[in-house]
């Protein structure tokens, strides 16, 4: 395990905030649990929210759930250039 000072500001943040997402999906359907909301905060997680809205996973397995996005620190936005949309399946 990395020792870190803080949680971001580093330049690996895009993909370890991507993993931490998707695991979090994978935990849902390992558990075979499918909530009704996600509450996602900030742009760690945010991108649960764009994945489940484009089809993401193609399998459907979260269709029936909502999300909410509540954004806490707009200092930090997570700009990433576009690259990431096409890394990430946002496209």
């Amino acid at each position: 395990m990395i020792h870190r000072e803080q949680i971001y500001g580093y330049p690996d943040d895009l993909d370890r905030f991507t993993f931490f997402s998707r695991a979090a999906l994978e935990v849902g359907r390992q558990l075979a649990w499918r909530p009704e909301i996600m509450h996602t905060h900030d742009w760690h997680t945010g991108i649960i929210g764009a994945w489940l809205h484009l089809g993401q996973p193609a399998d459907g397995y979260y269709a029936g759930s909502a999300v909410v996005f509540t954004i806490h620190n707009l200092a930090f936005q997570g700009w990433f250039d576009e690259g990431f949309r096409r890394r990430f399946d946002l496209v």
